[in-house]
Order: C-alpha cells, then structure tokens, then sequence
C-alpha cells in the first residue's frame, strides 16, 4: 500500500476536524516524515490537489454514491476525495493502482464493507468517465459553473456582479492554473543574470516576468523552498510580481523612513529595503507575536540591516509615531481571493468572515495615515479581489480625510494565468 496515500488521508482527516490550513498540515507532517522524494511529491499532490477540486469531488461523491457527505465517515470520505481526484485529474496512475489502494485503504479499518462501499463508487465514476458523462446536466449555470470550476458560487457571483462575466470567467481560468514561485532577487548580493545562471546549474529553468523588477519565476517546480540553492546565502526571497510592482509603486529611496504594517511574514519590508540599497529606516510590525520571528530571520538571511521590528497592533498610533514617516505600507488583512491558485483553502471561506473586513480594513488605514508626514506617500494594498475591500475603502478614505490625495492611481492586476496573483493597490499622498 502506497504511503503517500495513507498520509494524505490523515492529513485531510486532520484539516477537516481541526479546520487547519493545508500548507500547515503538509508542512508539518513531512517534517516527521520518512516518505521517499517521490512520494513526498505524490502526499502533496494529493493533499493540495483534493483542497482546491473539494467542490467538485464532493459533488461527484454525492452523485456516485447516493449518499449525503455528512452520512460517510471521514476516512471513507477522504479516500474517495483522494481516489477521486486521482481519477479525474491526475493522468498518469493506472486505474487498476487507484481502485486497489482506494479499496485496501478503506479495508484497514472498515474490512469488506468498507471496501465493498468505496469500490462501488469509484466503478460507477469510471463507468461516467468512460460515457462521456456530463457531470453538470440538469444543473443551473451558476452551479454548474461551481461544480466544473470548483469555486463558490457566492464568489463566483461577486465577480460577475464586480468586473462583468467576462472576466469572471478569466479569473476560474487563472485560478485553477498553477503558478509556480517567483523569487526576488536580493540585489545586495546578487543579480538576476548570476541567480539566474546558479538555477540553470542546478536544473532548475527560470524566466523573467517583469522588465523593471529583479525578478525570476520557475518554469517547473517541485520540493522544499529552503533546499534550493542560494536560499541558505540569503540571495532571494518570494515574492509575486503583483506585490513587488505594489512596494516598487511607492517609490521608497535611500534615507526614507518607513512603516510596514501587518509586515509578516516581511516580503514588502525586504523588497523595500531592497530598493534603498539597504539604506532607509524600516519599521515593520504586526499584531501577531509568532510571525514577527518570521521577518527577523528573514532579514538576517538576507543580511538586510535597515529593518526593525515590534509587535503592535495596526489600528493603534503611539503619539512619538505621528508624522513621523516618509513612507508607509499599508497591506491589510484581507479575504485573499486574488490569490486562490496557491492558497486553495480560502476557496471554502465563509463568505460571512468577508463582512467583518471592510470596517477592520478602513480602521487600520485611517491609523496608517496619521503615521505620515506632509508630502509622504502610503501604498494601501490587498492580496483580493472584491471592491468592497479595495476601491470602496479608497473611496471612503478620500471622501472622510480631505488632506489626503491620489499619488498613483488605484490598480486591480487581475492574475495572469501561471505567472501571478490578483492583487490591488493605490498610493495616497498627505498634502
């Protein structure tokens, strides 16, 4: 019996009953973990893979089985997700291996009848597969569009009602494409030529996406971050282009002070030390006490000795701070549907959590802007797309703080499939 398997379908057990985050639950059962290389890839696969489809995989289990989710036990449950997932969306696992370990996995603990159960399923989702079934008929478009996309239909519905169907449909697209890392080139160390050079002897291809950032995207990729070369030495970082184009917006220089709000895990904060040659004043903070390790090990990688860090919460500004910054960076918590591709939990939030945001979102930036001197400039940016997050707050801000003004106009970079995430940003201005 394959042990990747066996261990994805704790792990998916383990996600559901302690409502964890995937990457955390991967990250810490391969820390422990004797799996092969192969393997290794073959539990992530698995793991990400049944996350992001949940929708459509949990349909299809309803409608192969007869059965209510919430009538199957969780470990036949998380094998047929498995199984399923393999079936119809990994091409190069024989059938016969799928249905042999979905059958002797579920055996383990439920003996025949389990076996007999999860076997049956997966026959007559063979036998669609192999009709040419359409798993959407007689299903309205929105939910059929849900099912095939494996996105909400409430969300689903908010981009249609915010950008039109013509880029809601882009955006299903981008979202179920993967995008492989994009790393930051810490050019106090290195160039993107040489880092460049360092991956291709390493087997590890690369191109350019963007013409002004030091940036590099792997064309594949497979493993752990901190194994690959040059991470050890400090000479990159991750980062996506949509939020260094943000950071490169603000246009922070040798000599500036800057606060970085809500820093962790510190991409922002490194890349705009990065753009003042390591000479600016940084103070990066955030509410969180265990992610402020985050950005010091960060930068003692990186050997970034301009950034400073401390614990406080966004929407509080001690008196000694007031006017006391030429730039801030404001990227605020966020419901983070721009980034779907890589983080496919946040496809099953409640849309209800979406409600609290905007107030919270609003309150943070209003303390942002009391951090600023006159003729400073404050990037506010989201890792989402929902206007009530983005132009609306914006909007708000300008109508309710008149000494304020529009330095770059508000962006929404709708994510390129394979290559980056969506994301929004604006830079205001104190006049």
């Amino acid at each position: 019996m394959n042990p990747a398997r066996q261990k994805a379908v704790q792990s998916l057990i383990a996600i559901e009953k302690n409502r964890r985050y995937s990457n955390l639950e991967l990250d810490a059962s391969l820390t422990k973990s004797d799996l092969s290389d192969a393997d290794r890839r073959l539990y992530a696969a698995l793991l990400y893979g049944v996350v992001e489809r949940k929708i459509t995989l949990d349909y299809d289990v309803t409608r192969f089985s007869g059965r209510n989710l919430s009538k199957i036990d969780p470990e036949l449950l998380a094998i047929l997700r498995i199984s399923l997932y393999q079936l119809f969306f990994m091409d190069k696992i024989p059938r016969h291996a799928i249905l042999h370990e979905a059958a002797e996995l579920a055996k383990l603990r439920y003996q025949t009848r389990g076996a007999n159960f999860v076997s049956g399923v997966l026959h007559r989702a063979l036998q669609a597969i192999d009709q040419g079934e359409d798993r959407t008929a007689g299903l309205d478009p929105l939910t059929a569009k849900s099912v095939k996309t494996a996105l909400p239909v409430w969300m689903l519905s908010l981009w249609e009602s915010a950008y039109g169907s013509d880029r809601a449909n882009q955006l299903t697209g981008a979202f179920n494409t993967p995008v492989f890392p994009t790393v930051f080139v810490n050019l106090q160390k290195c160039n993107v030529e040489n880092l460049a050079r360092l991956f291709a002897e390493n087997g590890l291809k690369t191109r350019r996406v963007s013409d002004t950032l030091p940036l590099l995207q792997f064309t594949r990729f497979s493993g752990e971050i901190r194994k690959l070369p040059g991470f050890a030495e400090g000479f990159w970082f991750i980062q996506d282009r949509a939020s260094a184009a943000a950071v490169s917006s603000l246009g922070v220089r040798p000599g500036d002070t800057v606060a970085d709000l809500c820093a962790a895990p510190g991409g922002k904060s490194f890349a705009a030390a990065i753009f003042a040659s390591d000479q600016a004043q940084i103070s990066a903070s955030d509410l969180h006490e265990n992610k402020l390790s985050l950005i010091r090990s960060g930068a003692a990688r990186l050997g970034i000795q301009s950034i400073r860090v401390s614990r406080r919460d966004a929407r509080e500004v001690p008196e000694n701070l007031v006017g006391a910054f030429d730039k801030v960076i404001c990227d605020v918590p966020c419901s983070g549907l721009g980034v779907l591709a890589k983080k496919p939990d946040l496809r099953h939030k409640d849309p209800a959590d979406l409600d609290r945001l905007p107030q919270i979102q609003y309150e943070i930036l209003c303390a942002a802007s009391r951090l600023l001197k006159p003729q400073g400039h404050l990037l506010y940016s989201t890792c989402t797309l929902n206007p009530r997050e983005n132009e609306e707050i914006l909007s708000r801000f300008l109508c309710e703080h008149p000494g304020f003004a529009i330095a770059v106009s508000p962006q929404t970079l709708f994510p390129e499939p394979g290559v980056s995430d969506g994301f929004f940003y604006g830079v205001l201005t104190r006049l």
